[in-house]
């Protein structure tokens, strides 16, 4: 992984987001590819604190071996997206897209790292 951060308080795409905000990178998210637990209701799963849940930044060259290493050991590991340059973390269901976060006119936590 380039990157890991565990998922906090801020849910899945709080944490993807604070992740991206402090790389200084943006992302594009595919909903429909985050797992979620058949009895927890979607949006319910995508705001939770999950303790015991990460988000990794993979090189696309390394996601087969990541998600294998996940799946040898039973657990769920899905690529729901991919790091982009533009400075926007953008959600998509496959048919609209819209921005979650814009770092030139938003912020999380203001920390910025540079290149």
């Amino acid at each position: 992984a380039c990157a890991a951060k565990d998922i906090s308080n801020a849910g899945i795409l709080g944490t993807l987001s604070i992740m991206m905000e402090n790389s200084g990178k943006g992302a594009v998210v595919d909903l429909a590819a985050i797992p979620a637990p058949p009895a927890i209701e979607w949006l319910d799963w995508l705001v939770c604190f999950q303790s015991f849940s990460f988000i990794l930044a993979v090189a696309p060259a390394g996601t087969g071996e990541v998600l294998s290493l996940f799946r040898e050991r039973n657990l769920t590991a899905a690529i729901v997206g991919k790091v982009t340059r533009e400075p926007r973390v953008i959600l998509t269901d496959g048919q609209a897209a819209r921005s979650l976060f814009d770092w030139e006119r938003e912020k999380i936590t203001g920390i910025r790292f540079a290149e």
